[in-house]
């Protein structure tokens, strides 16, 4: 069932829900084509309805960038669905972080991990890993996706699993790759070189 209160206000100009305008503006970090393709699929999904499921776990996407602002990098599919990916650590950590296996992800169809060649899921297309989430597979599945990588391959197999979020003993997992997400991020961060300037040039010279 859809929303009756309008998608957008100020003349058609600005989306209403803040949540829903924060995805949109998160999308333009891939490009304005993703935000295009997101804002699209908002307005659709204001005018059509969510699932309780749906609605629920956007709830808890949104809360999770609130709560771990720098844990994540965005990937938005095909279809205009936003991906989460969970930063974490791709070699030894100096911090003596735990390493995992898989890459976790959250969308609004739900929270999975996705174990891919190169244990790598932001270089493939996420698209029928989403399908596979929406139409409701659970444990783990097989997904055949597209390769962004610029190599001879042109496909590859992922395994997929989603998690159980009323499982304590997953809920306990997933907070401690959430907090060491947000550590990782926190120091990407901190390690961002600021701008050489002719200014700073000068200075040391």
């Amino acid at each position: 069932m859809g929303n009756d209160t309008p998608f957008y206000v100020e003349g058609g100009k600005v989306i209403a829900d803040a949540e829903e305008a924060h995805e949109v503006a998160n999308a333009l970090k891939p490009g304005m084509d993703a935000a295009i393709a997101v804002e699209k699929r908002l307005k659709n999904e204001h005018e059509t309805g969510l699932t309780e499921d749906q609605m629920r776990n956007n709830e808890v996407v949104y809360g999770l960038q609130a709560k771990y602002p720098d844990a994540f990098d965005t990937v938005v599919d095909k279809n205009g669905r936003t991906v989460l990916i969970l930063r974490k650590h791709q070699s030894a950590s100096p911090a003596g972080l735990p390493l995992y296996e898989g890459e976790n992800i959250f969308t609004q169809d739900g929270f999975a991990i996705v174990i891919c060649p190169g244990n790598n899921f932001r270089v493939f297309d996420p698209t029928p890993v989403l399908n596979y989430l929406d139409t409701g597979g659970r444990g783990y599945g097989s997904i055949n996706v597209d390769t962004k990588r610029l190599d001879n391959q042109n496909s590859a197999v992922v395994k997929v699993k989603r998690v159980n979020v009323e499982n304590d003993t997953d809920l306990a997992n997933l907070r401690e790759r959430l907090i060491m997400g947000q550590t990782v991020g926190e120091v990407k961060n901190r390690e961002q070189k600021l701008p050489v300037t002719a200014k700073s040039i000068l200075a040391n010279l």
